[in-house]
This record gives C-alpha cells, sequence and structure tokens, in this order.
C-alpha cells in the first residue's frame, strides 16, 4: 500500500505568511520632513578642532533624525540628511584641556551628545554653512547660566 504525503499544510502556512506581512504594513505613509547637506568647520579659540564626531540632533519641534559625520583634521565636516530648523550640535570622540571663560570653565564632555549647549538654526536650502567656535560656545552658555543678581549671601 503506498502512502500519499499530506498536503493540508502548505495551504495553512502560505495563509500565515500572508496574514503576517499583511501585518507588517505602515497603515499611514511615513511623515516626510525637509533635510538639507551641513558643510562647516569647528574650532576652538580659532583652531581647529582635529578628531571626534559632530552630531546634529533636532529640537523644539524640528523634524527629522540625528545625523553625523567625522570631524577633518582641518575641523571641517559634512553631514548629509539634517533637519531644516532647529538642531541641536553635539560632539562624541573629542577631547582636550579645560576652555576658560571668564564666567567659568567648560569641558569637552559638556558639548557630548544630547547634553551640549550648541543650537543652530539650519535653513532650508541645497546645502547649510555651519561655523563653529567652541570658546564663543561656552562664553555664551556660561554668560547665559549666570544668575541676573549675585547669590544672596548667609547672615553672619
Amino acid at each position: 500500500m503506498k502512502k500519499t504525503p499530506r498536503t493540508w499544510p502548505a495551504p495553512f502556512v502560505i495563509c500565515a505568511g500572508c496574514l503576517a506581512c499583511a501585518g507588517c504594513s505602515q497603515e499611514f505613509p511615513a511623515e516626510k520632513f525637509e533635510t538639507t547637506r551641513v558643510e562647516g568647520k569647528i574650532s576652538v579659540a580659532g583652531k581647529p578642532l582635529t578628531s571626534g564626531f559632530i552630531q546634529f540632533a533636532p529640537v523644539d519641534g524640528t523634524l527629522g533624525h540625528l545625523r553625523s559625520s567625522f570631524i577633518l583634521p582641518d575641523g571641517s565636516f559634512v553631514v548629509d540628511g539634517v533637519g531644516v530648523g532647529r538642531n541641536l550640535v553635539g560632539l562624541a570622540g573629542v577631547f582636550g584641556p579645560p576652555i576658560y571663560t571668564k564666567y567659568g570653565t567648560m569641558t569637552f564632555r559638556d558639548f557630548h551628545d544630547y547634553q551640549s549647549p550648541i543650537r543652530k538654526e539650519i535653513p532650508s536650502g541645497k546645502v547649510a554653512h555651519v561655523e563653529i567656535d567652541l570658546l564663543t560656545e561656552a562664553t555664551v552658555f556660561q554668560h547665559d547660566r549666570q544668575l541676573p543678581y549675585p547669590p544672596m549671601t548667609p547672615a553672619p
């Protein structure tokens, strides 16, 4: 007596696969946002930053994704796909001595990733140019952090 192979699992597997694939599609179209290419230079007191990464992350309602690029030995960088609007600019893999301002001291760690105080408005267009001097950014940040009135001293 010859046995015939069962064929009932095949249609079941095909049907289950179709249902699984249908559940993976997006219900709404992906959100589109305007992006641009950002070119620029980054320095400390006019001297180029020679290594590390620069990152642009959209903030304050700007749509986009985190974008990053190498910092080249001459301090220049090119980042594609940066969201048009306000972006946080962070650094990674950057090391060096502290940055002294008349308002206080900052280290390169203060500019890392999402804790960086640097915010830049990226305009629309084919290419946006950005120049960043960390001494200037540190001075502005330290100045803005100053209290409007000197702290009160405790009474003797």
